[in-house]
């Protein structure tokens, strides 16, 4: 349950705070100086917000699987609610990208479907979780509050942090940039006494499916692959041993890729196969969490003077920076403010016309 303003008025007296910072808040800043300045600065009310439906499908799913873990719903219920909430976000138009309505349709198919598939095979975690779990975290002299998605701990005494995705799973580049939330949370937790390596963190990547399947030589190989195509991805495998096994395969796989099941294949060949949840684990040491620690503290140190500086001379060019082309997925498609309200997305949009007009 979430804390209430009274509630967390008492946690900053108690550690002697004036402000509680949340990861929310912080990864606008650090990706978007100019977005914090409206929304947290400024305070205007966002001109583009429940335009796209990554952020409420994504809030949508985690009230599913918190409402079935908590036990006010059951497993078959999940893809009815899910569904049930599909179609008011197609009622209210939402769009998965605001700019090409052929790719939209391309997204929604894949997307939708995959957590289709989800709700209805998803392998529900084998003990008792808590879900939003509240946490505190001092970093420096800085506390942050959040609240965890899911942990549960195992047999073997180690305790798992979930963080429920609905994205792309994060691979190379991306997945050390989108850390930084659950190196937080590992934090909250050895600050809470409980040691570094009794802690497991992961991703759970819904969209996919994480299927172990024995390969020719005897060796088993692990895949996460789109839940939409799952079948047709792991068609190489299939075939492999449906031949094996002196089957015609041209039928069988047709037949699986249709309906996205290994229902129609011999037993013999779904036995070489198993699935399950696309969990991606985190691997984090010591070094990497105080690295992290003290680029907080860093960034916020910036943030603190940069608020002063804005206090003192009124001037919104305290938080300017410049958007490049890497940034703007994210400005035509998920940011809440348009080019109107921001002009640092107004300068590049400028930019880029003026380019297009000497091209």
């Amino acid at each position: 349950m979430r804390k209430t303003k009274e509630e967390l008025d008492k946690v900053k007296k108690k550690f002697g705070v004036d402000r509680l910072f949340s990861w929310s808040r912080y990864n606008t800043y650090k990706n978007s100086p100019s977005e914090y300045f409206l929304k947290y600065i400024k305070k205007e009310i966002p001109d583009r917000s429940g335009t796209t439906i990554y952020g409420i499908s994504g809030n949508c799913c985690h009230d599913i699987l918190e409402d079935f873990y908590l036990g006010k719903i059951k497993y078959e219920d999940c893809i009815t609610k899910y569904e049930n909430s599909l179609f008011d976000m197609q009622l209210a138009e939402l769009k998965y990208d605001r700019m090409d309505e052929e790719m939209n349709a391309k997204i929604s198919d894949k997307y939708e479907n995959s957590i289709r598939h989800y709700f209805k095979n998803f392998i529900p975690i084998p003990k008792n979780v808590a879900l939003e779990k509240f946490i505190l975290i001092k970093v420096g002299e800085y506390l942050f509050n959040g609240y965890v998605d899911c942990i549960w701990k195992d047999d073997d005494g180690i305790y798992h942090i979930v963080d429920f995705k609905t994205s792309t799973e994060y691979t190379g580049k991306k997945l050390k940039k989108e850390r930084g939330q659950l190196k937080l949370y590992t934090m909250g937790l050895i600050q809470m006494g409980i040691p570094l390596e009794n802690i497991v963190v992961e991703w759970d990547f819904l969209k996919y499916i994480k299927a172990t399947y024995q390969q020719k030589n005897g060796k088993f190989k692990s895949r996460n692959v789109i839940r939409r195509d799952m079948a047709a991805e792991l068609s190489t495998p299939i075939i492999m041993w449906l031949n094996h096994f002196k089957y015609e395969p041209d039928a069988y796989i047709s037949q699986a890729i249709k309906e996205n099941s290994f229902e129609c294949l011999p037993q013999e060949v779904k036995d070489k196969f198993s699935l399950g949840n696309a969990y991606t684990q985190v691997k984090l040491t010591q070094e990497d969490l105080s690295e992290f620690e003290d680029e907080i503290i860093r960034d916020l140190d910036e943030l603190i003077e940069k608020e002063k500086d804005y206090e003192l001379t009124k001037n919104d060019s305290v938080f300017y920076h410049e958007i490049t082309q890497q940034d703007s997925y994210f400005y035509y498609n998920l940011s809440e403010y348009s080019d109107k309200l921001n002009p640092c997305w107004r300068e590049y949009l400028d930019n880029l016309e003026m380019f297009m007009d000497k091209e």
